[in-house]
């Protein structure tokens, strides 16, 4: 059942106490450890001390006993709560525990076991006496200064203000209690007060360690030990100094120089529990040490089993918890907390382990990447770069040619690079061979672009680039750059031009950033770096729109047309490129109620459809805009008229301006009189007079 008991207070190791003797600053350290936080006098009574010592108490005997034990031992909460409140069964109740606790400890004896769970279900019962001892006090008290605080094990506890021993100039040091005792240092010389604040071992070792399983290790000319009732052992036998640990379990320094681990039964036995070394530290927690034959390390366990031989120069923190260095003939390797190789001593160096768990490892002028996940390292490089937002890294190789290697040390692109760029927002880098020839490589390494190119661009935010290929035979045997357009997929969205023009002309192309009617990507083309205009590219497909560049293209309207212009003649073509109408005309105006207004090369104005067929002919020297059906239009000076979409005359072209008004048109002649008609054309005002226009004009 003692198993189970792992989230006991008792389970709570204990820090490392030093004894004066092993480290010349021990008392300083200790006076600036020995007051952990304890809050404000706040009159606790010795009846909650004995509360909470029973809570503690219960939890374990509780842990270790079934309902039947505890009901014949008379261990319950009726006795608990009889127990608190009164002296006498307070004291019957702490002696029944006792008696649990003892045929517990009596019964592991007998097995006689070693390992590490039975160590530790022993150190509990050890430390439970321990405070069971010191408690008893509690029945004799019936007020004092007892406070809420954490022992040294971080437990809350009710016990004696040791801040009232503070103000004393009698006492050099005041540690925290552990397992019950207070260790305190009262006229140049070492004791331990109990819960009550009482010097029940009295102040009288030259040193003293803090208990440690139910004994404290304390010097006065030689070591022994004491237990809770200051009863001391033989002194101990060859040793000089000492150091306690955990579970009962003590660093000895012996006369020889010689060191040891010895437990809290080696007054009797006089056997170490560890061999002899020329030094022993703590290394990870209280579990394992780090033990020194000469100038070499090994490891061992709190056992005492050897888990390293001291083989090795050094072993160090690797900066990650369960790696940790280790030097031998000057090269280092890494092995793990099961103390186990996972990289023999081979390298001059290793760094730190990243957020992808890989480290560089130094190997004469060269350096490989160690992982800490696979325990697998890299192939060998002279340089290795830092790892990029896509987890590649660039590798040199002993040419001096880079490539590039994922964070599970797969090789993604050879070492064939000259140089190999930044990876961008969509996922490629620039890459240009050994020759120079430049082109673009994927997170995969695969070539995007074949890097057979003088020059690249930068790709813009929707997935263009522009590449630059040497053409001779140019502009009077100098040599040109012609440019290509790729798409980020590796498609060639612009190709070069043909040699016959590459021979008089210059091309060359930039991308913009911005889109044309939310659904092109433009690109302008120069000649000579003279501006032709611009072409289209749909962002989505990739699929170039315009097979030569135009000097204006209008967005797209409601029937799906651009209105486009070269050698400043319009013309018109759909989302899909398709030419509608040729640019032939002066000016195609935007789309107005279905139809364009069209200047022809005689200067006069029509209207065209979608499908660039002539709805109205060309045949007015101005228009205007439909509305409700009407145009306004002229033929000549001071001729102005409304049509609608067949071409109809609702107005004569007779007037000298004609106006809209909301849902009515408003003429005056030449005279100055005013003409209303509605938007059906019928007339509202001077009707008799207008009648005549429209008599004469139909004639």
């Amino acid at each position: 059942m003692m198993r189970n008991l792992q989230l006991a207070i008792f389970m709570s190791f204990a820090p490392l106490c030093l004894s004066a003797q092993m480290l010349a600053n021990t008392e300083g350290v200790a006076k600036n450890a020995a007051y952990p936080s304890i809050a404000k006098p706040n009159n606790e009574t010795p009846e909650q001390a004995r509360t909470q010592v029973i809570s503690m108490l219960n939890f374990f005997t509780k842990s270790a006993m079934t309902p039947d034990e505890a009901k014949e031992a008379g261990i319950g909460e009726k006795e608990e709560i009889t127990a608190a409140n009164n002296k006498i069964n307070f004291i019957n109740y702490l002696g029944k525990i006792e008696i649990v606790l003892n045929k517990r400890m009596r019964k592991l004896e007998a097995e006689d076991s070693r390992n590490k769970i039975s160590m530790v279900e022993k150190s509990e019962l050890l430390r439970a006496l321990n405070i069971l001892k010191s408690a008893n006090c509690l029945a004799e008290r019936s007020n004092g200064s007892f406070v809420k605080q954490k022992d040294y094990d971080g437990q809350e506890i009710i016990a004696f203000q040791l801040d009232e021993f503070k103000g004393n100039a009698r006492y050099g040091f005041v540690e925290s209690y552990r397992e019950g005792f207070s260790r305190i240092k009262k006229d140049q010389v070492y004791g331990f007060v109990n819960y009550c604040g009482d010097e029940v071992i009295p102040c009288q070792y030259e040193t003293a360690e803090a208990f440690n399983n139910g004994r404290a290790l304390v010097k006065k000319v030689a070591w022994f030990y004491t237990d809770a009732n200051g009863k001391e052992s033989e002194p101990l036998f060859n040793v000089a100094d000492a150091q306690a640990l955990k579970n009962g379990i003590s660093i000895a320094k012996m006369k020889d120089g010689k060191s040891a681990l010895i437990d809290n039964r080696y007054d009797a036995t006089k056997k170490t529990t560890s061999d002899f070394y020329d030094e022993i530290k703590p290394f990870s927690g209280m579990e394992i040490f780090k033990v020194r034959i000469g100038n070499k390390y090994g490891l061992i366990s709190l056992q005492g089993q050897v888990k390293l031989e001291p083989n090795y120069e050094a072993i160090e923190p690797s900066g990650v918890s369960y790696l940790y260095k280790i030097t031998q003939n000057g090269k280092i390797g890494l092995m793990d907390t099961e103390w186990k190789i996972k990289f023999a001593p081979a390298f001059d160096a290793i760094g730190d382990f990243d957020v992808n768990g890989l480290a560089v490892a130094k190997e004469g002028e060269n350096f490989r990447l160690l992982s800490n996940r696979t325990y697998k390292n890299s192939q060998i490089y002279k340089n290795i770069g830092a790892f990029n937002k896509a987890k590649l890294a660039q590798v040199q190789n002993e040419t001096g040619n880079f490539g590039l290697i994922n964070t599970d040390l797969q090789v993604i692109a050879d070492p064939i690079y000259f140089n190999i760029g930044e990876f961008n927002e969509i996922g490629l880098a620039s890459a240009c061979r050994v020759d120079k020839k430049c082109g673009f490589i994927n997170t995969k390494g695969v070539e995007v672009i074949t890097p057979v190119y003088e020059e690249v661009g930068q790709f813009n935010k929707y997935g263009l680039v522009v590449v630059r290929e040497l053409t001779k035979d140019c502009n009077k045997n100098k040599v040109c750059k012609t440019d290509i357009i790729y798409s980020k997929m590796g498609q060639v969205i612009i190709a070069k031009a043909n040699e016959k023009d590459v021979q008089t002309m210059k091309i060359h192309y930039e991308l913009m950033d911005t889109l044309h009617s939310d659904k092109f990507v433009a690109i302008k083309m120069f000649v000579n770096d003279e501006n032709q205009g611009f072409q289209l590219v749909d962002a989505s497909t990739f699929r170039l729109i315009t097979n030569t560049p135009y000097q204006g293209i209008s967005p797209y309207d409601a029937n799906g047309i651009l209105r486009i212009k070269k050698d400043n003649l319009w013309g018109l073509m759909d989302t899909l490129g398709k030419i509608i109408l040729p640019p032939t005309y002066q000016e195609i105006r935007k789309l107005n109620d279905g139809l364009y207004a069209t200047k022809d090369e005689k200067d006069n104005f029509g209207f065209i459809d979608k499908k660039a067929k002539i709805q109205i002919p060309f045949e007015y020297d101005e228009v205007k805009f439909f509305k409700n059906g009407h145009c306004v239009v002229t033929k000549g000076k001071e001729k102005w008229g409304l049509i609608n979409k067949f071409n109809a005359k609702i107005v004569p072209l007779a007037f000298k301006t004609v106006a809209v008004r909301a849902d009515q048109y408003e003429m005056t002649d030449d005279k100055g009189n005013i003409y209303i008609i509605n938007e059906k054309g019928d007339c509202q005002q001077n009707c008799q007079k207008f009648e005549e226009f429209r008599k004469k004009a139909n004639k």
